[in-house]
């Protein structure tokens, strides 16, 4: 039994979802452990927001859910419109992200509003059979280097001023 979709939730638990179930995976042992019930939608993959929302998307037509982590209770958000097959996703930015496989031609990537089910089709991946998608947070500049960025830029305009000084004088 493999998982259509796994995604590491924002407490540290790795999900997955499985034909019949949702289940989490033990990552050093590779076991997994069963969870709750869901899953008759045929889902194929799923992604965790930073506030612990799980969505999962399938179906037909392809539509997203949110999955409830004990219960395995599922509720529709909606279809997701001119979507053929996500087998990818995460989340990002506010944003969920899709791919379509597509072993015939170069994937599509999506980007998924979960409040409306909104869908945009950033791009041709290049990629074909793409089924797996990961997001890394956001790099935010830490309070400590804006100092070493605010020197910076005086000692640009310090140059500045001197070379048209000397501009000026020499004219």
């Amino acid at each position: 039994m493999f998982p259509r979709g796994f995604d590491l939730s924002p407490d540290g638990i790795l999900y997955g979802i499985f034909p019949s179930s949702l289940r989490t995976i033990d990552p050093a042992t590779g076991s997994s452990t069963f969870v709750a019930n869901c899953c008759t939608v045929g889902f194929e993959a799923i992604a965790f927001s930073n506030d612990g929302t799980l969505y999962a998307v399938g179906g037909g037509p392809v539509s997203l859910y949110t999955l409830s982590r004990s219960t395995g209770q599922l509720t529709l958000i909606g279809a997701l419109e001119g979507v053929v097959d996500i087998d990818a996703l995460t989340f990002a930015g506010g944003f969920l992200y899709g791919a379509d496989p597509r072993s015939d031609h170069d994937a599509d990537l999506f980007r998924i509003d979960p409040a409306t089910t909104g869908v945009l089709n950033l791009a041709k991946t290049g990629v074909t059979g793409l089924n797996r998608l990961a997001a890394a947070p956001a790099v935010v500049p830490l309070p400590s280097d804006f100092p070493l960025f605010g020197t910076g830029l005086g000692i640009l305009g310090f140059l500045g001023w001197r070379r048209r000084r000397k501009v000026t004088e020499a004219a």
